[in-house]
């Protein structure tokens, strides 16, 4: 079970256990809830006093504040804008494999991978090929943002692998960009 899931349960089980309105209104509201569980999880990565943990958990509760007001104020664009930051940031993150082993780093890169699609999805939800094209850009971003970053530690063996595995997903991005973008 992943640690998503995880403090998903924790956080439900302690929002029940509370037992109030306020805490039954976000259990009954998928966006309070999201927002929340985001806090909560970005709140733990701050509390391992790693820099690039912190760094990523700052953002992603920036992000989240701003995507609930997006979706409370209705406005799409600001919705698009923090989900296409959401997918950056999930690929930064991917970062801090470099000091797992070949395990650590395949769970993380799928994990990485599940999150990025899962938001490129909510993008597409309307099959808004503005918003495809929005995710598919931010995607490729990510890509080239991942493969710099990895670049560094291309003389390991595990550098080697995500070097690899980053132009891969860089090429593949690119092409995904090209057909959501300019493709008709």
């Amino acid at each position: 079970m992943s640690d998503t899931s995880n403090s998903q349960e924790i956080l439900a089980a302690g929002l029940q256990s509370a037992n109030t309105p306020n805490t039954r209104a976000v259990l009954k509201n998928p966006d309070l809830f999201a927002f929340l569980l985001a806090n909560f999880n970005n709140t733990i990565k701050l509390a391992s006093g790693k820099p690039a943990d912190m760094v990523i958990g700052i953002a992603n509760k920036t992000l989240a504040t701003g995507k609930l007001a997006g979706k409370a104020s209705g406005s799409q664009g600001l919705v698009v804008g923090v989900t296409a930051a959401q997918i950056l940031v999930v690929s930064a993150g991917l970062v801090s494999v470099a000091g797992k082993g070949p395990g650590g780093a395949m769970v993380a890169v799928g994990a990485a991978f599940a999150k990025k699609t899962s938001l490129a999805l909510s993008l597409a939800g309307n099959d808004d090929k503005k918003a495809k094209c929005i995710a598919a850009m931010a995607d490729l971003a990510a890509a080239g943002l991942t493969t710099a970053m990895v670049v560094p530690a291309a003389g390991t063996g595990i550098g080697a692998i995500l070097l690899a595995g980053s132009v891969a997903q860089l090429i593949l991005s690119g092409y995904q960009a090209h057909q959501a973008c300019a493709a008709k």
